[in-house]
C-alpha cells in the first residue's frame, strides 16, 4: 500500500466510524472515530515531513508508528 493511500484509508475509517457512532448513538464509535482521525494527523504530517511522492510502497517505520500509535490509543480506550 502506497503512504499516501494509507493516510486516505485512515480518514475514511474515521469517517466510518463517525456515521456508524451517529446512526447507533454509540460513544465507543465516536472515540474510535477520534482514534482513527489521531493517527490519520499524524500520519499525514509523518508523510509530509518525509515528502514522499506516494510512488513507492509504505516503509515499516511509517506504517509501524501509525500502528503503535494507535495500538496505545486502544490501550488507553480500554483502560478508561
Amino acid at each position: 500500500m502506497r503512504p499516501t493511500a494509507f493516510v486516505v484509508c485512515l480518514f475514511v475509517m474515521a469517517a466510518a466510524c463517525v456515521v456508524i457512532a451517529a446512526a447507533d448513538g454509540s460513544w465507543g464509535w465516536l472515540i474510535g472515530a477520534a482514534a482513527f482521525l489521531a493517527v490519520g494527523m499524524l500520519a499525514r504530517g509523518k508523510l509530509r515531513k518525509e515528502r514522499e511522492v506516494g510512488l513507492a510502497p509504505a516503509r515499516f517505520g511509517f506504517v509501524g508508528v501509525s500502528m503503535l500509535v494507535m495500538l496505545a490509543a486502544i490501550l488507553f480506550i480500554i483502560f478508561i
